[in-house]
Formats: structure tokens, C-alpha cells, sequence
């Protein structure tokens, strides 16, 4: 089965019918993160060939510009989860449960990743002479932070569906193997005594 097939027609019966709105949204938010990693490069080049040109030189350092404090502390770890994500779920190793919280601890990373873009970019005392159009820049980069973060506030709609529907789901063997576990107990019980 090709990556795309695995995609379009999952078939992991611990989702039911949730794992295609699930993936369908994690493909929407990847566009919306390619989109925002071309945001990112194009600021951070202007940027950078704004700060060469002013007189501030480096004395004064990067100030709130800081790309890891806006940016790379939040962008590394959606990558990486994208990736595994991008292997797992073909593979029908993506558990409900483990998109579940996953889907919950980066709706906080990304909510916390635009409060704190904004706060930086508000909080900014460094003058330069293009700072304008660098609020510009970095308020479409908090724009798209809190697009993923809604991307992945569905995800976790679509996790916490296939969770229910999957702890809900009764299971045949279930009842057979706790009568034959009872019954052996009992027997065990009956014979020593």
C-alpha cells in the first residue's frame, strides 16, 4: 500500500471512521506549517538584512526578534511529531489514545507560541527603522500559529470520537476470556479446598 493509499483509505479498526477527518485535518495543518515555515524564512531574511543595515550592529543583540524564543522552540517539535506521525499512522501504529494527547499538549505548545510571539512583538524596545513591517511579518506568523493550534483543536474533536467509540466498542472475547478465567479460579478454589 503507497503512502497516499494509506492516507485516503485507512482502515485501522481502532478508529472507525474518525481516522479520515483526523487525517485530513493533520494534511490541512502540514499546508498551513509549510505556509508558516515560508513566512518564517522570508522574515527572517528581511529581518536579518534589516538589522545589517541599521547602526545598531550587535550591541544591543537580537532582543524579543529572538527567532528560538518565538519560533524554533515550538517549529522543532511539530516537526518531529510530524514526521513519526507521517511513518505511524501508514503503518496503523497511531493509537486514538496517543493522538488524543498529543493532539492536546500541542494545542497548548501552539497556543502558548502565538500568546508569546504577540507578547514579544508588543513588548519590542529595540527601534530600527523597518519595525513596522516586521510586526507585519510577525503578526502573520502569530496568525498561523493560532491556525495550527485550531487544526489541532479538530484533531483532538476526531482523537477523542475514535477514543469513545473504540472504549465503548464491547468486546466478545472479553466476556469469554473473564467466564474461562472465573471458572478456572473457581475450580482452582473447589480442588485445594
Amino acid at each position: 500500500m503507497g503512502l497516499v493509499a494509506a492516507f485516503t483509505s485507512p482502515a485501522d479498526h481502532r478508529w472507525d471512521a474518525s481516522l479520515g477527518g483526523y487525517v485530513t485535518t493533520f494534511l490541512i495543518k502540514n499546508i498551513i506549517l509549510v505556509i508558516f515555515i515560508i513566512i518564517v524564512i522570508g522574515e527572517s531574511v528581511q529581518y536579518k538584512k534589516w538589522w545589517d543595515e541599521s547602526d545598531m550592529g550587535s550591541s544591543s543583540g537580537d532582543g524579543p526578534q529572538d527567532f528560538w524564543v518565538r519560533i524554533g522552540i515550538y517549529l522543532v517539535p511539530d516537526l518531529v511529531l510530524t514526521l513519526v506521525m507521517l511513518v505511524f499512522i501508514p503503518k496503523r501504529w497511531w493509537h486514538p489514545i496517543t493522538a488524543l494527547v498529543t493532539s492536546i499538549l500541542w494545542f497548548g505548545l501552539w497556543l502558548c507560541a502565538c500568546f508569546f510571539n504577540i507578547l514579544l512583538i508588543e513588548s519590542n524596545e529595540i527601534p530600527f527603522d523597518n519595525v513596522r513591517q516586521w510586526y507585519n511579518w510577525g503578526y502573520a506568523e502569530g496568525t498561523f500559529q493560532a491556525l495550527i493550534a485550531v487544526m489541532y483543536v479538530i484533531m483532538m474533536v476526531f482523537a477523542a470520537h475514535a477514543v469513545h467509540r473504540w472504549r465503548m466498542r464491547p468486546s466478545r472475547n472479553a466476556v469469554e476470556e473473564g467466564t474461562a478465567t472465573v471458572l478456572k479460579v473457581v475450580s482452582q478454589r473447589t480442588s485445594v479446598s
